[in-house]
């Protein structure tokens, strides 16, 4: 049968517990945030690289239509 003291230990014991684990998991959370935000950053570089791109070419081919138009 455990005294009180062993008691006191245990219950001490699983209260660490659960504070470490409370810790692990919230910095697995901010980790998982922080790479969330990281990939939409990227995503959204990515996405006006595209805009740009796209926007150049259809000026291009614009001006080139409308180079064949005048030449008639």
């Amino acid at each position: 049968m455990p005294n009180k003291m062993q008691i006191k230990q245990r219950g001490m014991a699983v209260l660490m517990t659960v504070v470490t684990l409370t810790g692990l998991s919230s910095m697995a959370l901010a980790a998982l945030l922080l790479q969330t935000q990281s990939l939409q950053a990227q995503q959204h570089r990515q996405w006006l690289q595209l805009k740009q791109r796209t926007e150049l070419n259809f000026n291009q081919q614009q001006q080139a239509y409308n180079d064949s138009l005048s030449a008639d």
